[in-house]
């Protein structure tokens, strides 16, 4: 009897092994797959991290478009940032003025909202269609 109590505890130990050895083996798997995940991510971040950058770079260039007090502003093709170094015209009206677009002669600018006859008046020699 005492010997097949002992077989028993030896196939016990066994099957807890086996479920030990089992157990472990998923656990390397899913630690395997998230490693692959991780790498994936980073990669993921790194293309978003370059084309952050890139789109900094882009809008730093935009703002330093700077209208020379001698050059013209054509309100048909000025951006936002451009219309905006005008005088008396803020970013709601820059836009405004980008939504009413297109024009055909400067006089147009008087119909946006925001544009009077002081503000055209100021604006008449600094702007172009």
């Amino acid at each position: 009897m005492g010997s097949f109590i002992l077989f028993i505890a030896v196939l016990v130990i066994i099957y807890q092994l086996s479920n030990i050895s089992r157990n472990t083996a998923d656990a390397l798997d899913k630690q395997v797959a998230l490693q692959y995940e991780i790498v994936a991510v980073e990669k993921r971040l790194d293309q978003l991290t370059e084309l952050l950058s890139a789109r900094q770079f882009e809008s730093r260039q935009e703002s330093a478009v700077i209208v020379d007090a001698d050059e013209l502003v054509n309100i048909n093709h000025a951006t936002v940032k451009q219309l905006t170094s005008l005088p008396k015209i803020g970013r709601a009206t820059a836009q405004k003025i980008a939504e009413a677009r297109p024009f055909s002669k400067p006089e147009d600018l008087k119909l946006v909202q925001g544009i009077n006859e002081d503000i055209f008046a100021d604006l008449a020699e600094k702007i172009t269609v």
